[in-house]
């Protein structure tokens, strides 16, 4: 029987949800804090790849050029590198959206991708992440099993800005679409509301519905 790979799964945020299968095919080891990526601590575990679905911290660079080190990012790359892909595509108008397992380099999210999975930008926020949790199994699974080369990124480079809580304020001159849109796009527990402020008064929106023509949402009052 082959012996099967040690991985090591890094999350900081916590939204990804394992699927049973992986346990089949490798070695879990999961870790979600800085200190356990050491180059004492990645030494200790010896692993065969690294797999980062989401990382808030600064890798080292001894880590991804002595380990297979692959990253996950939701964007048709090269269109889409840096930060917020998911809110800036939802706000450019796409629904649907790749999400690519790539090579790590020293130049974020540019580099040669091993595979990808299109999903719905459709819905708010925690249903996005639960399609992303799910494309992510089915691409350490396919890594693991059909072990793909790594392609390079082809097209034009179009570089995302990070967006703050600044882009979660709605404004009267938003339409109803670009209000849901603002609303859903940061609709999960891991990300701050959209709001409204009028003087004193901030009120937090989730939970929006669209039927063409109108939006409905659950509002929080908080002075």
């Amino acid at each position: 029987m082959k012996s099967k790979k040690k991985i090591l799964i890094a999350d900081s945020r916590g939204w990804f949800v394992p699927a049973s299968p992986l346990d089949d095919h490798a070695l879990v080891h999961y870790i979600s804090k800085p200190d356990e990526l050491s180059i004492e601590a990645v030494a200790r575990v010896a692993p065969d790849v690294i797999f980062f679905v989401h990382w808030s911290y600064i890798v080292p660079r001894q880590i991804h050029e002595n380990y297979e080190s692959i990253v996950f990012h939701t964007a048709p790359l090269p269109f889409g590198r840096g930060g917020s892909p998911i809110q800036n595509l939802i706000l450019a108008g796409h629904e649907s959206a790749p999400v690519c397992a790539l090579k790590m380099t020293e130049d974020i999210d540019a580099g040669p991708i091993y595979s990808k999975v299109e999903i719905s930008l459709l819905g708010n926020l925690s249903a996005i992440f639960s399609r992303i949790s799910a494309a992510v199994n089915s691409l350490i699974i396919k890594i693991l099993t059909e072990n793909p080369k790594p392609v390079a990124q082809r097209g034009d480079v179009h570089v995302f800005r990070r967006l703050s809580k600044e882009s979660n304020r709605i404004d009267g001159r938003m339409t109803p679409k670009q209000i849901y849109d603002r609303i859903r796009m940061v609709d999960s527990p891991e990300s701050a509301p959209a709001f409204i402020e009028i003087e004193d008064l901030t009120i937090e929106l989730r939970g929006a519905q669209y039927d063409g023509e109108s939006v409905k949402a659950q509002c929080t009052l908080k002075n």
